[in-house]
């Protein structure tokens, strides 16, 4: 398994290996060097394709053979005047979003011999100057776009059967300013900056959010808030600050540390609407050193790497959120509750 994590302010490729002992085998992280990812930008790694993909302005750029450690890099220019804000790696197609000058940028490029670009069709709602995406999801055959920064926002459904050219389908109105975007089998969460009910539009004051929805329904599950003009709920330009986990949501709570919610009994028989537990009722709060916690990226083997905010800028702390395998075959309990401490593996802490 490998990440692109954050470390002192560059991102690194960082992978798990296993390692032989006198006690026999371990595992334990092991850091490959910082990677050409501008700090910010959207990127994704696949594994199985050996394929890094990142978008610098309005040009993708594609790394290829980074972990077998003969790294090729080519780009293609989409634009001049766009930027790209959003990617989603699905197979050999790279699913692109961004903000244009003049509307929405989204596409898909194909990394085969040569980078192909095709543009999606947009729906007439999003053909407003200002918007751009801020994430994906895919469900089956549905590609979920969320459509973000200019109100009206919307959830932008297509059609994605293979074979066939992206169609839109539906133009679906949402509530709030989107800061963070995460995806896991059958559920969508959305990070984000809602005005305080009865407040001026200039007043500072606003009120944070983590609000669920099931897919490919787009039906909503319920809300997560934090407290209105809560400061620890900074979060980090092209780092998610809300993850999924082994059933579980990981949400980054600034000082607090990072947050860990239980998702068990959410699905198509929840109830439409239904608030899930409060932040104090949460299954867990991790306090993590260094820094306040902006960022989340899940792991491995009931961990996460939190991204906080440091003296040197970014860095990534290895946490543990669930039961963990230990090496004698059986499990121990991982950090968890109020003043549970990180835990780190292979001097994983920068």
């Amino acid at each position: 398994m490998a990440w692109i994590i954050p470390k002192k302010n560059r991102y690194h490729l960082v992978v798990w290996v296993s390692r032989e002992g006198y006690r026999g085998a371990s595992w334990a992280l092991e850091d490959r060097g910082p990677v050409p990812v501008p700090m910010g930008a959207p990127h994704a790694l696949d594994e199985e394709r050996d394929r890094l993909v990142y978008g610098d302005g309005g040009r993708i750029f594609v790394l290829e053979g980074l972990l077998a450690g003969s790294p090729r890099l080519r780009s293609l220019r989409i634009s001049w005047s766009s930027v790209i804000t959003a990617l989603r790696l699905e197979g050999d197609l790279v699913y692109v979003g961004g903000r244009g000058f003049l509307r929405v940028l989204l596409g898909v490029v194909t990394p085969g011999e040569v980078l192909r670009w095709e543009p999606m069709e947009l729906p007439i709602e999003v053909g407003v100057p200002g918007k751009e995406v801020d994430g994906f999801a895919l469900e089956g055959r549905r590609l979920i776009v969320v459509d973000d920064r200019v109100f009206p926002w919307y959830f932008l459904v297509y059609d994605v059967t293979e074979g066939h050219r992206p169609r839109p389908l539906e133009a679906r109105m949402f509530h709030g300013r989107v800061t963070s975007v995460a995806s896991t089998s059958g559920l969508l969460a959305l990070r984000q900056v809602m005005r305080a009910p009865g407040r001026m539009v200039l007043d500072q004051a606003v009120k944070r959010q983590v609000k669920l929805f099931e897919l490919p329904s787009l039906e909503e599950l319920g809300v997560l808030e934090g407290h209105e003009g809560a400061p620890e709920w900074e979060d980090a330009p092209g780092i998610p600050g809300v993850g999924f986990a082994e059933g579980k949501l990981l949400v980054a709570q600034g000082e607090r540390g990072l947050g860990v919610l239980s998702l068990e009994g959410l699905g198509s028989s929840s109830q439409p609407g239904a608030r899930l537990e409060g932040l104090a009722k949460q299954e867990a709060r991790i306090p993590v050193p260094g820094g306040p916690v902006v960022g989340v990226l899940p792991a491995a083997a009931g961990h996460a790497f939190a991204v906080i905010r440091g003296p040197a800028g970014l860095d990534s702390v290895w946490v543990a959120h669930g039961l963990v395998e230990g090496s004698s075959g059986g499990s121990v309990p991982a950090a968890g509750g109020e003043g549970a401490a990180p835990t780190n593996l292979g001097g994983a802490q920068w």
